[in-house]
Parts: C-alpha cells; sequence; structure tokens
C-alpha cells in the first residue's frame, strides 16, 4: 500500500532492483517489494535511467505480510 513516507528515487545507470533492494533494506532478495510497488512484473531486475521508483519505507510489513 502506498504510504506518505515512502522514498522516490530517479534510477541512475547501473541501478538495478536487487542492488536498491540492498541499498534501502539491506537485502538484495527485497527487490520483488520495489517491482511490485513499481507494478514491474518482467523478468528483468535492471531498469531504464530515468525511471522514478517507488521505494516502501515499511518493508517489514510487507514482509511479514507475504510469510504467513
Amino acid at each position: 500500500p502506498l504510504k506518505d513516507n515512502d522514498i522516490y528515487v530517479v534510477t541512475q545507470t547501473g541501478d538495478r532492483l536487487d542492488t536498491l533492494a540492498t541499498q534501502f533494506y539491506n537485502n538484495s532478495s527485497y527487490w520483488w517489494i520495489i517491482a511490485t510497488a513499481n507494478n514491474i512484473h518482467d523478468a528483468s531486475l535492471s531498469v531504464e535511467d530515468g525511471t522514478i521508483l517507488r521505494i516502501p519505507v515499511d518493508y517489514t510489513g510487507i514482509v511479514n505480510k507475504f510469510r504467513k
């Protein structure tokens, strides 16, 4: 779900969903949280330069919801 405190980033050359997950969540395997929040459904972890991505801040709540 969209939250007021979510972070928005503009991607740069070399940015990938897994490296962004590492940067914001300290866990590259949480790339799917960023992908889902941004309706990215292809198999690629790379993103085009200049793409605006929403980074959900409450990732622990999201992870816990999917663990049930």
